[in-house]
Formats: structure tokens, C-alpha cells, sequence
């Protein structure tokens, strides 16, 4: 089988996380007095192959799910940071177009000086897929 694009990929990924409504962006800025709601975004970030064997390569591919909302108060931070947290376990170990989600680093996991300067949380997991052959 051969391995998905990462833009098939971050489809995929957008999908799996519906429930949180994500959407791919691939150049997201956001202006906050525009934001209504919570944005998760999907940004595919890099790709990577290795020699497996001398028939195979291995394949993997790196996404970015961003968390973005405006943070009015301290007391909106903690319920945000348990989000992007619960968003990068439910990725954690997933299948989605045939790759399985084998890393995930909250990096940051949230940005302190966005809510400093902008009033704005943003949190972000890196999700890194491989194609697992048997």
C-alpha cells in the first residue's frame, strides 16, 4: 500500500477530529476581534522517508493541530489546556488513511506570551503518522 499525501492526510485528520470542528489551514492567522468560536486547525509541517529494507522505504508525515480561542480570563486557560491535551491523546495510537498516529509532543502546549500579548490561547500538538506494515 502506498503512503498518503500529506494533504490527503490532514484531510483525513480534519475528519477524525469533526467532533472538535477542525479545519486545514495552511497559512492560519487569525484576527481575534474576527474569531467567534474555538478554531482547531490541521497544518501538514513535514515529511520524511527512510529506507526500511532494501525493497521498502518508510514513510512518515508530521501535522501540526493548532487550538486557537480567545482567552478573556486565567480561569479560561485550564479547561483549554485539558482540550488540547484530549485532542492529542484521541489522535494518539489513531489509524487514519491507513497511517497510524505514532508520536504526539504538545509543543508548546500552550503559548503564554499570545495570552499576554493578544488575549489569544494557542495551543499546539504535533502528530506524526507512519504507514505500520505487518
Amino acid at each position: 500500500m502506498a503512503a498518503a499525501t500529506i494533504m490527503e492526510l490532514a484531510k483525513g485528520v480534519a475528519q477524525f477530529l469533526a467532533d472538535y470542528k477542525a479545519e486545514i489551514d495552511l497559512c492560519p492567522d487569525y484576527e481575534l476581534r474576527n474569531m467567534k468560536e474555538r478554531r482547531v486547525v490541521v497544518v501538514p509541517v513535514a515529511k520524511g522517508v527512510t529506507i526500511e529494507s532494501r525493497a521498502a522505504n518508510e514513510y512518515t508525515h508530521t501535522l501540526n493541530i493548532g487550538v486557537i480561542h480567545k482567552c478573556r480570563s486565567v480561569a479560561d486557560i485550564e479547561p483549554l489546556i485539558a482540550l488540547t491535551e484530549a485532542i492529542g491523546l484521541k489522535l494518539m495510537r489513531a489509524t487514519v488513511c491507513g497511517e497510524t498516529c505514532i508520536n504526539i509532543a504538545w509543543n508548546p502546549l500552550y503559548a503564554h506570551e499570545e495570552i499576554r500579548a493578544k488575549g489569544q490561547f494557542t495551543g499546539v500538538i504535533a502528530a506524526t503518522f507512519k504507514e505500520m506494515t505487518a
